[in-house]
């Protein structure tokens, strides 16, 4: 990357950051850093720039993540920060969330869990379906559908293992082996003519995901 100097470079302040998603080690989630309202390249969750020493204005954001905003005073030579962001949902959506994905999905690979979470988060960005977590689990359709089985027959509240939390965190920090789907049947549960005849995005395990 070209870096044009705004002051000289003895008297620049060189600001550095890299950016984390909680309880995940992926960073696949596209993420905006502002500088004094102005957008700094980011790769592989690092940033950097040169710029005048002094107070500057940081905003960090992500979707599905909480904003980051601080105000900061850069000396002139290297400034470095860490930035952890966290998820947008509350500990209680999160719990459901997990809760769901082990309802669903335990006893397949972790893929599949991972995959589960993500399409459920797909469902959440289009505008078809509910636009909060817990709207999209708790979907019923025309009064009778359940969007989710655990829903109707109570496995919703039994409690997640370890690994349907991580299939959440890593969905929220992008990580989608459902390639983009926004729903997944069992075709040996389910003769359901629709889900049957939607796009096929991935099979993983019992499931098959689709759009």
């Amino acid at each position: 990357m070209t870096i044009e100097w705004e002051v000289e470079p003895e008297q620049a302040a060189h600001f550095s950051g890299r950016v984390r998603l909680a309880n995940s080690q992926y960073l696949l989630r596209p993420i905006t850093v502002l500088v004094n309202g102005k957008q700094v390249p980011v790769k592989d969750g690092c940033f950097e720039l040169f710029t005048y020493p002094g107070h500057v204005d940081l905003e960090v954001e992500a979707r599905h993540y909480q904003p980051y905003r601080q105000e900061l005073f850069l000396d002139e030579g290297p400034n470095e920060v860490d930035i952890l962001l966290e998820p947008a949902y509350s500990p209680d959506e999160l719990d459901l969330f997990a809760r769901l994905v082990h309802a669903e999905s335990a006893g397949e690979p972790y893929a599949g869990q991972g995959a589960v979470a993500a399409s459920v988060l797909h469902r959440l960005e289009s505008p078809a379906y509910p636009n909060t977590l817990r709207g999209v689990i708790y979907q019923v359709t025309d009064g009778r559908y359940y969007q989710y089985s655990p829903v109707l027959d109570g496995r919703i509240d039994l409690p997640a293992n370890r690994a349907s939390f991580q299939a959440v965190y890593d969905a929220l920090a992008g990580w989608d082996p459902s390639r983009g789907a926004t729903g997944f049947y069992n075709p040996r549960k389910t003769s359901n003519r629709w889900v049957r005849g939607r796009p096929v995005t991935t099979t993983i395990g019992k499931h098959v995901f689709f759009r």
